[in-house]
């Protein structure tokens, strides 16, 4: 049962609070913080505390603790698909004696999800960037994907969420968001090219888009990013995949070509593009899938708007790092040649 209304904790105060090792129950030496556009992510000991912060960036709203509370839930019983033993469940912090703790008595005045830490180097970014990435890890990423895809939930809202009239306004959401940026982050003329070019392959490509939203469209995980998967041992079973999409249904249920292609983006954007290739190549030999090919420059570009997008935002948030607020023009410009580029490739 949800406690009665209190006053929202400000969150440079919960950052704050929540950074000293005394908030903790367990053995603290030093607490880290991560922050996205939507998140706080606390590092404490042998476990990651993630608040959701309070903001409504029009595909999400936050803004209240109700909310924030379901989707805590949400977050674990969705991510639980492919990282059933890193997600703990929720956690709430109490208030007592003016401090904040995740522990012990007091007024319940925030949410957040317990998960266990995990190793930032096991990550397929770090493996990447360490020089450690090697195909069988995206052939066997493919391998997990198309299991994770044969189960996932099919049917009428999985159908709808990936129609061509959803996947349209996705795509056309994120210029939308992006326009009071420019001429701060980038180019208008730019945009403007970026957009008829989608709407060109949105006219070509809708048929396929939406004869497959009846056949392919089911729950994925919506954010397949490197950051989100992790090698922990080897073999498929080693394979841990986090932080799935679980505020926003249209996001969600998706063709799976809508999702591979993140992982596709991603690598494009680090300079490995034939990672990218690799785990599309695996991904259609054991599922048959061969017309998911023509799909992925499209989602590619689409992808690469929406961390385009993401990118703005960050520059408007002031509890971020300035160095973080003032890199974020140039990842927006970056992320603008991929979506271009990908849009006029053969």
């Amino acid at each position: 049962m949800m406690p009665p209304p209190l006053e929202m904790v400000e969150l440079p105060r919960l950052i704050e609070a929540l950074s000293r090792p005394e908030a903790y129950s367990h053995p603290v030496d030093e607490v880290l913080v991560r922050q996205t556009h939507i998140s706080c992510v606390f590092l404490a000991g042998p476990y990651a505390y993630k608040l959701k912060k309070p903001v409504d960036l029009g595909f999400l709203d936050y803004r209240r603790l109700a909310q924030r509370v379901h989707f805590c839930e949400e977050e674990v019983r969705i991510n639980r698909r492919l990282a059933q033993d890193v997600y703990i469940g929720t956690e709430w912090v109490r208030q007592r004696d003016g401090g904040l703790f995740f522990f012990g008595e007091g007024a319940r005045v925030e949410v957040a999800v317990k998960m266990k830490r995990l190793p930032d180097a096991a990550t397929f970014l770090g493996r990447l960037r360490a020089g450690a990435a090697v195909v069988s890890d995206y052939e066997q990423l493919a391998d997990l994907l198309g299991s994770f895809y044969r189960s996932a939930e099919r049917g009428p809202r999985a159908e709808e969420n990936a129609s061509l009239e959803v996947v349209a306004g996705n795509v056309r959401e994120n210029f939308t968001q992006l326009m009071p940026f420019a001429g701060e982050c980038f180019d208008e003329a730019r945009l403007e090219a970026i957009r008829v070019q989608t709407e060109l392959q949105l006219s070509r490509l809708g048929p396929l888009i939406a004869r497959r939203a009846m056949s392919h469209a089911c729950e994925t995980h919506g954010d397949l990013r490197l950051e989100h998967v992790y090698r922990l041992a080897p073999g498929l079973s080693g394979l841990v995949v986090i932080d799935g999409v679980e505020f926003s249904e249209r996001f969600r249920f998706a063709d799976p070509a809508a999702d591979i292609a993140f992982m596709v983006m991603e690598l494009e954007r680090e300079g490995a593009g034939e990672l990218g290739r690799a785990l599309v190549d695996r991904y259609v030999q054991i599922s048959g899938d061969e017309e998911m090919r023509r799909l992925i420059p499209f989602y590619v570009a689409y992808r690469a708007l929406v961390r385009a997008k993401i990118a703005c935002f960050k520059t408007k948030e002031p509890e971020l790092p300035v160095a973080v607020r003032e890199a974020g023009p140039a990842r927006v410009r970056a992320y603008l040649e991929l979506a271009r580029a990908s849009l006029l490739a053969p």
